[in-house]
Parts: C-alpha cells; sequence; structure tokens
C-alpha cells in the first residue's frame, strides 16, 4: 500500500526515529469518494491531536477519527532496517501495533 509506505517512511526521514517508533506513530487516510460529488472523506487515527482535525475541518476537509478495530483500514506493517550508528553497523525491526506479528532481522 503505498499511503502506508509514504507515511511511514516519512516518518523515519523527517525526524528520524527508530523503526517501531515510526510504525506506531497515528496515520491518515484519503478515503476513495463513495458517492458522486467526489467526497474525500479524511480519515484520521485516534492519536491524531484534536488541533490537526480541527485544522483539517478548517480548510474544508470532512474529517472521520478511526478508533479501535476500525483502524484496520489503515494496514500493517513490519519493518527492517540497516543503518550506521557512530560508525557501527545496527540491525533494528520494528512491528505494527495493529496486527499481531514480530520483525527481526536475521543475521
Amino acid at each position: 500500500m503505498l499511503w502506508l509506505r509514504a507515511s511511514v517512511d516519512t516518518t523515519l526521514l523527517f525526524p528520524p526515529l527508530i523503526t517501531n517508533a515510526a510504525l506506531d506513530s497515528p496515520r491518515i487516510y484519503i478515503a476513495t469518494p463513495i458517492s458522486e460529488d467526489g467526497d474525500h472523506t479524511v480519515c484520521v487515527e485516534e492519536g491524531i491531536s484534536q488541533d490537526v482535525n480541527e485544522g483539517l475541518q478548517r480548510l474544508g476537509h470532512k474529517t472521520k477519527v478511526l478508533i479501535g478495530w476500525e483502524r484496520s483500514m489503515f494496514g500493517r506493517g513490519q519493518i527492517i532496517r540497516l543503518h550506521y550508528d557512530e560508525g557501527q553497523l545496527v540491525h533494528s525491526a520494528g512491528s505494527d501495533p495493529r496486527g499481531d506479528g514480530m520483525a527481526f532481522p536475521l543475521l
């Protein structure tokens, strides 16, 4: 899912976070229109601040806060990352809290 990857990639880069923090961050999703008027509801995950939600509404967006099992529309992910920290190669992994599972690098 491109939108999931883009949101997680952006979280890893700006600012750089550890892998699990990137997966844990709340997400947004612009829904596919379900009516002929082209309504694009912006779904925001619980954890997005009320200020952000209200800001989206002030800009003219229709928003819906998704909680609990509704959050499944955001998908799930695992990340395995190789990077250098102070010249040392580091393997790190993270698993999405929206589902069950785990990620770990095999060395």
